[in-house]
C-alpha cells in the first residue's frame, strides 16, 4: 500500500482534523507518535528497556582550554557491552557554581574515518565544526563517536541490536543522560544537531528521547520513496537498517514508516532542517513534500514557527549563513542568549516635582564622542527647558551643559521648539537634527494637531554648530513651508516624530527613513479625529536624500491608516527597521482609549520598496501568530551589530485602557523572515515593584548601542514610583512627577 495512503501516518492523521481544541489535538498526535515509533522498531529494532539503568561512569581522558571552552576528551559507559563510548565534551570556562544552568546540544558528526573531531573543526571541513562553534556560543556540547567512526570499535554483528541505527539511538541516548548529569547543564534545555548522517541520526534520536527540545538536520533526509528514486539499498547496510532489505525487500512502499510521518511526530518541539536545493544524495523534492504533510501536524498543535525547512543553493553541505540561522534556532528555542539587564542606574537626578528626560547618542559615524539632550518636565508633552552636554568618552564623562530654548511668546501663541530625532550619515558624516516646531494658541498641547511642523538642521561638526536649517518640504513647486506634504496644511493639520524612538534609518541606497505621524484632514479640510481618542494620525515616513547641494531633498511615503473601529487614536509613533531582504518593518502604537472594550494591540506595516508603499497595519503578534496586549505607548526597533533585530516596548497581561498599565518594560528580539516578536526571547528591564502605583510608567524611553562594550542601552525616567524628592501635590491624574532620568543596560550576545 503506497506510504501517501497509510492511516497510521502522523501527518495525515492530523490533516484529516477538523481542528479541535488543541488539547485534543495533542491526543491525537500522541497516539500517531507512538504508532509511528513502533512503525521505526519494526525496522531499526526494538529500542531497550534499560537504556539509562547502567552507571555512566564517565572518564576524562584528555583536556584541551581555549579562552572561551575546555574541550574535555572522555568516554562514558554504552547501555551494553563492553566497548565505551569516545566523546568531547566542551564546558564553557565563564560558568562558575551556582550560575544559572546552560542549555546543551548534542553535536552527531557525519560520515568520516575522523568521527567526532570533524564537529572539532579536524581536517580541514571548516562547514562541519558546528560542535566547537556552538561551544563558542556557549553551550554544552557533547559530541560522541558514532559506531565505528573515529576512536569507537565496534562490530555491527553485536547481535544486541537489530540495526546500527537503534545501536546509534541508544548511544545517543546515553550521550544525553551525561549531559543531564552535568552541574552545568540545564536538563530541560537540551538540542541535537547533525549533518548528513549526524543529521539523520539527530532525527532519530530525537523521536525517541523527548529530553530533547530542538532538533537540526542537515542534509540528513529526504522521504524513501524519493531517495535515490526509491532504490533503498544505501540504507539497508549493517551500519544502517537491514531489515529495509532482509524484511521489505528494498520496497519504499513496504516500510512501515515514512520520513513525513518522522517530522510530523516530532512536534510539538522545534525542528529546523537545512536541506539544499542541489544536493545529490537527499533530494529537496522529497524534503518539499514531507515538509508540507508534517506542517500540518505542527500548526494542529499551535505550534507552526517550530517547523522551518531551508533550501539553500548549494550541494551537500552547511554553509556558514545556514549555520547562523540554525543556531538562532537553537537560541530561542532553549533560550539562550536572551536580552539580560546587568545594570541600571542614575543617569541625571531630578528635583521635586520635576521629571527629568535624558537621551544619548553618538555625534560621528565612528568614535566615541557622545551628546545628551535632557530636559525638565512638569506637565505632559510640554518640555520646561532643554540642556546639551557632550562626552568626548562613550559617556563616561560629561562636559557642561548648555541651555537649549523649548519656547517664547508669540503674537499668536507660544512657539515650543524641542530637538527630536538624530541621524548621521555614516558617507559624509552629516549630522541632521530634526526639529518640531509650532506655534500653540493658548500653549495647549492638542493645538499642535493644527500647527506642528518639522524642520530640519545640518552640522559638520558633531551638532556643536548648525552651518543649515529649513523646514522639511516635499520635492515640488506646489510644496511650501504652509503646504509641505500632499494632504498637509499648517494651521489645518500636522506632522510630527512623536517619540524620540522615532529612529531615523538609511537604506543601501543612500534613502533616510524618518517615521512621522501626521494628522489626517476631514471633509471640511481641517484636522479630523475619526476614532474619537485623545488625538487621531495616521504615519508615514519622510524619505530624504543628500543633494548636490549637500541638503536633502524629501519626499514622504504613502500613508499607513488603521480602521478608526479598531484603534481610537490611529496609529501613531512609528519606529522601523530594515531587515535583511530589504523589507522595513514599521510598528505603530494603537490606542483603545475611550473604548476599553477594545483589544489594545501593537500594530505593524510592511514595505517592500523602500519604505514607499505599506500594507494594511495589522496587529503585531508573536512569531507563533498568538496576539498579545500592548498598552498605547511608544516602542523601539532597534538593528544590533551583532545581526538581530530588537523591540523595547510595553507589553502587558490584560486588556488595557488607553495608556495604562506602562509596565513592565521589555526587550526581545524580531524574528528577521516572520518580522513578528520571539515570546521567548522576551527579557524585563523593569517592572512594577512593592510601593510603585499601578499608574507606574515606565515610557517615553530611548535605546542605543553602545559601540565600545556593544551592550543595549536604555534611558527612561519612571513615573509613579516613590522618590527621596516627592512633592505633596500631584497632577489631576495623582501623578508625582519627580523622577530621575535612569540609565539601564542590556547584555546581548555578540554574535
Amino acid at each position: 500500500m503506497d506510504t501517501d495512503r497509510r492511516s497510521r501516518s502522523l501527518a495525515l492523521s492530523l490533516a484529516c482534523l477538523v481542528l479541535p481544541p488543541v488539547v485534543q489535538q495533542a491526543g491525537r498526535w500522541e497516539e500517531a507518535r507512538r504508532k509511528t515509533l513502533a512503525a521505526m522498531q519494526e525496522v531499526m529494532g526494538d529500542l531497550p528497556a534499560d537504556v539509562h539503568t547502567r552507571p555512566l561512569d564517565v572518564r576524562v581522558t584528555g583536556s584541551v582550554e581555549t579562552d572561551a571552552f575546555v574541550r574535555q576528551t572522555i568516554t562514558f559507559a554504552p547501555a551494553h557491552g563492553d566497548i565505551r563510548i569516545p566523546a568531547y565534551l566542551y564546558l564553557p570556562r565563564d560558568w562558575h557554581k551556582g550560575d544559572r544552568r546552560r542549555p546543551a546540544m548534542l553535536a552527531l558528526h557525519p560520515t568520516s574515518p575522523l568521527g567526532k573531531g570533524v564537529v572539532d573543526g579536524q581536517g580541514g571541513r571548516k562547514n562541519r565544526a558546528y560542535a566547537r562553534e556552538l561551544a563558542a556560543r556557549g553551550y554544552v556540547v557533547l559530541a560522541p563517536d558514532d559506531p565505528s567512526f573515529g576512536d569507537y570499535e565496534y562490530d555491527f554483528g553485536d547481535h544486541r541490536y537489530v540495526s546500527g541505527t537503534m545501536k546509534g539511538i541508544v548511544d545517543h541516548m546515553r550521550g544525553v543522560d551525561v549531559l543531564c548529569s552535568l552541574p552545568e547543564v540545564d536538563p530541560e534545555r537540551i538540542g541535537v544537531i547533525g549533518h548528513s548522517l549526524g543529521g539523520h541520526n539527530a532525527m532519530f534520536v530525537a523521536g525517541f528521547d523527548p529530553r530533547i527540545r530542538v532538533i537540526v538536520t542537515s542534509c540528513g533526509w529526504t522521504r524513501f520513496h524519493d531517495y535515490k528514486g526509491g532504490k533503498l539499498a544505501g540504507w539497508a547496510s549493517p551500519r544502517y537498517m537491514p531489515l529495509i532489505r532482509e524484511r521489505f525487500g528494498l520496497d519504499p512502499d513496504r516500510v512501515p514508516f515514512e520520513f513525513d510521518d518522522l517530522v510530523a511526530a516530532l512536534a510539538p518541539r522545534a525542528f529546523f532542517s537545512s536541506s539544499p536545493d542541489h544536493d545529490d544524495n537527499f533530494a529537496v523534492a522529497g524534503v518539499r513534500r514531507a515538509a508540507e504533510s508534517a506542517r500540518r501536524a505542527f500548526r494542529a498543535l499551535g505550534v507552526p514557527e517550530n517547523l522551518v525547512v531551508v533550501h539553500p543553493d548549494c550541494g551537500h553541505d552547511f554553509p556558514p549563513a545556514v549555520r547562523e540561522r540554525a543556531y538562532r534556532f537553537v537560541d530561542m528555542a532553549l533560550g539562550h542568549r536572551r536580552p539580560e539587564l546587568i545594570s541600571s542606574s542614575v543617569f541625571l537626578a531630578t528635583e521635586p516635582g520635576v521629571r527629568t528626560n535624558a537621551r544619548a547618542f553618538y555625534t560621528h559615524p565612528v568614535g566615541f564622542e557622545m551628546m545628551s539632550v535632557h530636559s525638565r518636565q512638569t506637565r505632559s508633552d510640554t518640555a520646561d527647558v532643554a540642556y546639551r552636554r557632550i562626552s568626548p568618552d562613550n559617556g563616561r564623562t560629561w562636559g557642561p551643559a548648555t541651555e537649549v530654548r523649548t519656547h517664547e511668546k508669540r503674537p499668536g501663541g507660544v512657539l515650543r521648539r524641542y530637538l527630536s530625532t538624530v541621524f548621521v550619515d555614516p558617507r559624509t558624516g552629516a549630522f541632521v537634527q530634526m526639529i518640531l516646531q509650532g506655534v500653540l494658541p493658548g500653549d495647549d498641547p492638542l493645538a499642535g494637531m493644527r500647527h506642528w511642523t518639522l524642520r530640519y538642521a545640518l552640522s559638520k561638526d558633531g551638532g556643536r554648530s548648525f552651518w543649515h536649517e529649513e523646514p522639511v518640504v516635499h520635492v515640488g513647486k506646489e510644496f511650501s513651508p504652509e503646504h509641505p506634504l500632499p494632504g498637509l496644511w499648517t494651521g489645518k493639520n500636522s506632522m510630527m516624530i512623536g517619540a524620540s524612538t522615532c529612529v531615523p534609518i538609511q537604506l543601501e541606497s543612500g534613502d533616510i527613513l524618518q517615521p512621522v505621524q501626521i494628522a489626517p484632514l476631514g471633509s471640511d479640510g481641517v484636522y479630523h479625529n475619526p476614532g474619537g481618542g485623545y488625538t487621531y494620525h495616521d504615519c508615514a515616513v519622510l524619505i530624504g536624500k543628500f543633494n548636490e547641494r549637500g541638503t536633502i531633498d524629501w519626499r514622504v511615503s504613502e500613508r499607513i491608516e488603521a480602521d478608526p473601529k479598531r484603534s481610537t487614536r490611529g496609529v501613531i509613533e512609528p519606529t522601523i527597521v530594515a531587515a535583511s531582504d530589504h523589507r522595513v518593518l514599521m510598528v505603530m502604537r494603537g490606542s483603545n482609549d475611550r473604548r476599553p472594550s477594545l483589544p489594545g494591540y501593537r500594530w505593524f506595516s510592511v514595505s517592500r520598496d523602500g519604505a514607499r508603499t505599506w500594507t494594511k497595519p495589522q496587529p503585531w503578534t508573536y512569531r507563533s501568530g498568538k496576539r498579545f496586549y500592548s498598552p498605547s505607548s511608544c516602542s523601539q526597533l532597534l538593528r544590533h551589530s551583532n545581526g538581530r533585530i530588537y523591540w523595547l516596548g510595553n507589553i502587558c497581561p490584560h486588556n488595557p485602557r488607553g495608556n495604562h498599565p506602562r509596565h513592565p518594560l521589555l526587550i526581545g528580539e524580531v524574528d528577521e523572515v516572520s518580522l513578528r516578536l520571539v515570546e521567548r526571547s522576551l527579557t524585563v528591564i523593569d517592572r512594577r515593584v512593592a510601593g510603585d502605583l499601578e499608574r507606574l510608567q515606565l515610557s517615553n524611553f530611548f535605546a542605543y548601542e553602545d559601540r565600545r562594550a556593544h551592550e543595549i542601552v536604555v534611558h527612561c525616567t519612571p513615573i509613579g514610583r516613590p522618590h527621596p524628592k516627592s512633592k505633596e501635590r500631584k497632577d489631576k491624574r495623582g501623578l508625582d512627577w519627580t523622577g530621575d532620568a535612569l540609565v539601564y543596560r542590556v547584555r546581548v550576545p555578540l554574535r
